[in-house]
């Protein structure tokens, strides 16, 4: 089921490419990756045979006004848009229920970032970046963060919270892969990046429907 939600959340990601580009009258570059996978092409190295993909590093966002996914039952995230220039790079904050620390359901609490959820294949608490998202494809790249503190205050109404990086910039280290034969390590690729606030209503139907 991890796997599952994992995978359903990098196509969610293009949705919210495609459904940006529909409100704003923009258009985001057209593609046939719709697998869930993440196949990295930008110039770097990488601990496989993948490259990393370019992504500029950021600093404190303050409070992101992005779009909400999931109710909290099994899945929930907010992105930002880092980079709307297409293909666009957006840092999304991810929680997904079953996975530690949510063995229990997804709750407020504070999170550290560390050992498990430095790692795309087994966070729960999941603060990263999509990097390079076309429209109708998985991002080339999901860079996720190697420190810092989650703070949840709200999962029932809005989801509202915080990230922290521990020192003044979080260190993001690159994940190629997909969800079907796990997300390789490149710890190669890496991007600095601060912290971020959110406060923004959780939806109810899922808004593809």
């Amino acid at each position: 089921m991890t796997n599952v939600m994992r995978k359903s959340s990098l196509l969610l990601s293009s949705f919210v490419l495609a459904f940006a580009a529909a409100c704003t009258g923009g258009s985001g570059r057209g593609g046939n990756r719709a697998d869930g996978g993440v196949a990295a092409d930008a110039s770097g190295g990488g601990g496989g045979d993948s490259q990393c993909a370019a992504v500029s590093g950021f600093g404190d966002l303050g409070a992101i006004d992005g779009v909400v996914f999931g109710t909290g039952a099994e899945y929930l995230s907010i992105d930002s848009t880092l980079d709307a220039t297409p293909p666009v790079d957006l840092f999304i904050v991810e929680l997904f229920a079953g996975v530690a620390p949510f063995e229990e359901g997804i709750a407020p609490g504070t999170y550290e970032i560390t050992g498990a959820q430095t790692d795309y294949n087994s966070c729960g608490a999941c603060v990263g970046v999509f990097a390079n998202l076309p429209e109708n494809e998985a991002p080339e790249m999901v860079y996720t963060a190697q420190s810092g503190t989650l703070v949840i205050t709200s999962v029932s109404g809005n989801f509202a919270g915080s990230f922290t990086p521990a020192g003044q910039s979080a260190s993001f280290v690159g994940f190629s892969g997909n969800a079907d034969s796990g997300f390789v390590r490149e710890d190669a690729c890496t991007v600095s990046g601060g912290g971020a606030t959110w406060d923004k209503a959780i939806p109810g139907p899922d808004p593809r429907n």
